[in-house]
């Protein structure tokens, strides 16, 4: 299995908790190489457009996503997964733009 294949099982919707506040509706990962050359991982939460962005607490993003990241080295990956949120709105957006 890939890199990118294990980590995704890792991140299954159905088996990760996420705050109140953080209404998840996917997730994606995806090979990505920083600016330094380095191997990592993408890994890109699409939360509900009903979000109110605004309110979420900085410490339940900081919180989920280091959970992601603790899932992902639990399963022997030691790549960085880098972790962007964003609303299924803006996930529209960005695919119309391409």
């Amino acid at each position: 299995m890939s890199v990118v294949d294990e980590a995704r099982k890792a991140v299954e919707l159905k088996s990760i908790k996420s705050p109140k506040s953080l209404p998840v509706v996917d997730i994606e990962v995806e090979d990505f190489v920083t600016w330094e050359g380095e191997d990592a991982l993408r890994v890109t939460v699409t939360l509900s457009d009903k979000t109110d962005v605004e309110n979420v607490p900085g410490s339940d993003v900081s919180d989920f996503k280091e959970s992601i990241r603790d899932r992902i080295r639990a399963r022997g990956i030691d790549r960085f997964p880098y972790v962007f949120l964003q609303t299924e709105s803006e996930r529209r957006e960005k695919a119309e733009a391409n």
